[in-house]
This record gives C-alpha cells, sequence and structure tokens, in this order.
C-alpha cells in the first residue's frame, strides 16, 4: 500500500510571507498593465524595516518599485509602528526616517525601571518618536513588587501627563490571579 502525505501552509495577510507575495503580485500587475508584453520574474523579500525586490524584468515602462511597495503594505494595514528599543538608540534619527516614509508611531514601550530611573530619556524617546502613548508592556517576575510598581507608574503617568504624553500599561490575566499568600496585584 501505498501512503501519500499532504502539506499546506496557511498564514495570515499580515505574515511576511503573505506581504512578500502580494508586493511581489503589485510589481507584476503594474508591469503587465503598462506593457502586456512586459516579461517579469519578481522575489520580494520582507523583514522587520526592510522590502528588497529582487529579480529579472524586461519591459518598456519604468514602474516605481518604492511606490509600490509602501502602496501595497499600507493597503495590507502597516501604517504606523510601535517600539520597544533601548534608550541608547538615535531616536531622533529614527523619528525623522520614519516621517521621511510615512509611517506613525503612536506609542513606545518602555520599562518600568526606565520610566521611574530615567523619566526624562523615555519622554524624550516618545516626543523624538511623534509618539502620543507610552506603554508598559510587562513587568518582568523579579520586579513584581506591585506596590512599588503601581507607585512608579503612577508617578511616572503624572510626569508624561504634564508633559503631553498618555501612560498604558498592558496587563496579562496572571496579574488578576491571586498571588499564593491570598492577595490579588490590581
Amino acid at each position: 500500500m501505498r501512503s501519500t502525505i499532504l502539506t499546506s501552509e496557511s498564514v495570515a495577510e499580515g505574515h511576511p510571507d503573505k506581504v512578500a507575495d502580494q508586493i511581489s503580485d503589485a510589481v507584476v500587475d503594474a508591469i503587465l498593465r503598462e506593457d502586456p508584453t512586459g516579461r517579469v520574474a519578481c522575489e520580494t523579500l520582507v523583514t522587520t524595516g526592510l522590502v528588497v525586490l529582487a529579480g529579472e524584468v524586461t519591459t518598456r515602462c519604468e514602474p516605481d518599485y518604492d511606490k509600490l511597495a509602501r502602496q501595497t503594505i499600507r493597503e495590507i494595514g502597516y501604517d504606523a509602528v510601535e517600539f520597544a528599543a533601548p534608550l541608547s538608540m538615535d531616536f531622533a534619527d529614527l523619528g525623522a526616517h520614519l516621517a521621511a516614509i510615512g509611517l506613525d508611531c503612536p506609542s513606545v514601550h518602555a520599562g518600568i525601571d526606565d520610566m521611574r530611573d530615567r523619566p526624562d530619556a523615555v519622554l524624550a524617546m516618545a516626543r523624538n518618536l511623534g509618539c502620543r502613548w507610552i506603554v508598559l508592556p510587562f513587568v518582568m517576575p523579579d520586579q513584581r513588587d506591585w506596590d512599588r510598581v503601581i507607585a512608579s507608574l503612577n508617578a511616572f503617568a503624572r510626569t508624561a501627563n504634564d508633559a503631553g504624553f498618555r501612560v498604558a500599561y498592558h496587563h496579562h490575566d496572571f496579574e488578576f490571579a491571586a498571588d499564593p499568600d491570598g492577595t490579588r496585584p490590581f
């Protein structure tokens, strides 16, 4: 008896494979719309912050490849980014680059230690990226002195609010469960 194994891949629209396929399709469609005799062998490679178009094209038209890639990415729904990065990065240059390519950065992640110990650096990061929100994404297990976390977060929120920013906490289900001693963090 002979056996056959069938496999398939199914990924969501925003998955890098789908993004790459859609950009390649947009390039082929644009060329064939302008030059029905054009020949296109297009491959697209994508990763965070980078699109590489590769292949062979023979055509009489001159498509704007950069515009096609950006338009396809926006149509998929990518029109903004959210950063979680060390405060040592050059956020002024990054903010200028985002503005130049038409991406919005509505929020940025910052850790509770940075919010407590380096609030001016966190605010500068948000300001340079053009953010409206600063998000505490997670509290590490060794930092879960909840009274201290809540006091630090509230103090930072007041400072951020005075500077024109909003602060959010991305909560997780375990934070609403009772600790071994029966208390609940929130």
